[in-house]
């Protein structure tokens, strides 16, 4: 009977610790309320791109910096220190204010 328990408690151990961990959530437009479709999101070398809802997964297994950019938009960094979690982001849209435009034909 003593096996059976440190035999139960060894397996709840190892499926614990090999369960996967993944970041996931939505990214939108800090303006506008609506999701970017191919955002790409980046975490310890690996990269996903937002599907058409905004929406990503990825997996997590330590902290580090999850990097969202996009076309015309800042580049947002945030810390992950808790794996298995929702991080829902917007993105500030770039201002680009031009003062001079030159036509050359």
């Amino acid at each position: 009977m003593k096996f059976k328990f440190i035999y139960f408690c060894l397996m709840s151990a190892l499926g614990y610790s090999g369960m996967a961990q993944s970041i996931s959530g939505k990214i939108i437009d800090s303006k506008t309320g609506r999701p970017l479709q191919g955002a790409t999101i980046s975490f310890l070398g690996k990269n996903v791109t937002t599907d058409h809802s905004g929406l990503y997964s990825m997996g997590c297994g330590k902290p580090g910096t999850l990097i969202i950019t996009y076309v015309g938009y800042q580049t947002l960094r945030r810390s992950v220190t808790d794996c298995n979690t929702d991080l829902s982001l917007s993105l500030l849209p770039l201002t680009n204010d031009l003062e001079n435009v030159e036509i050359t034909a």
